[in-house]
């Protein structure tokens, strides 16, 4: 038997493409410069995106460098973005389509 495997879910959800692109849109125009706080950002990007410890996935030293950068509505748009990127590359991941497609 032959496995099958749907193409990327964002070709077969209407509007799911827009949705994407919408958010990443809105998140980019919240983090427009990340130069002073560009090593915290990826700090907390890779602690929710790999999380090393399982009781403390993202532990207070990376909340505590991000927060001298970046106020509540930076922190949560960080946090999309990841999730997102998360998202986008697990879905490609499943659909054995190219990583990044967003």
């Amino acid at each position: 038997m032959r496995t099958v495997r749907i193409p990327h879910p964002v070709d077969l959800v209407p509007g799911a493409q827009e949705a994407l692109n919408a958010l990443q849109s809105s998140i980019k125009g919240v983090l427009s410069d990340l130069s002073d706080g560009e090593v915290a950002a990826r700090a907390l990007s890779e602690a929710v995106s790999n999380p090393d410890d399982e009781t403390d996935p993202v532990p207070d030293r990376i909340w505590d460098q991000a927060a001298k950068h970046f106020d509540q509505k930076e922190l949560a748009a960080l946090l999309l973005s990841a999730v997102l990127t998360n998202a986008v590359d697990r879905l490609s991941t499943a659909t054995r389509q190219s990583k990044g497609r967003s």
